[in-house]
């Protein structure tokens, strides 16, 4: 038995991605955009002989956009995006902790990093 997933096409309605930002990118062949995404499990699905499938739909999308900040937030989710990932490959091989020579600023150091980008209301 196999389970595969594949995320489904939504339209941009009532997210960050608009239509001056698609422009912007749309100059930018091959160009990437940092975003966080809330994905959604729409349809579920099983065959005969017991393979799977997972259908999502993204529910939120908020891009990456830095403005004034040259980059600092696209890197700082960038290395959120990196600390997940290496936590998820360690969680799968059955680890708890990289060695302390191998260790980065973990979630809670790159959570103190983007205090810097919160914005006080004033």
């Amino acid at each position: 038995m196999t389970t595969t997933a594949k995320v489904r096409a939504k339209g941009l309605a009532s997210t960050g991605m608009t239509e001056e930002l698609a422009t912007k990118l749309y100059h930018q062949p091959g160009g990437r955009i940092m975003a966080i995404v809330e994905l959604k499990v729409d349809e579920t699905h099983e065959k005969a002989d017991g393979d799977q499938k997972v259908d999502f739909v993204i529910t939120e999308l908020e891009p990456v956009v830095d403005g004034k900040l040259n980059g600092q937030i696209d890197e700082h989710v960038r290395d959120l995006q990196r600390v997940l990932y290496e936590n998820r490959l360690r969680l799968e091989a059955g680890d708890d902790q990289l060695p302390l020579d191998e260790q980065g600023p973990g979630v809670e150091g790159l959570i103190q990093q983007g205090k810097a980008f919160t914005v006080v209301p004033g």
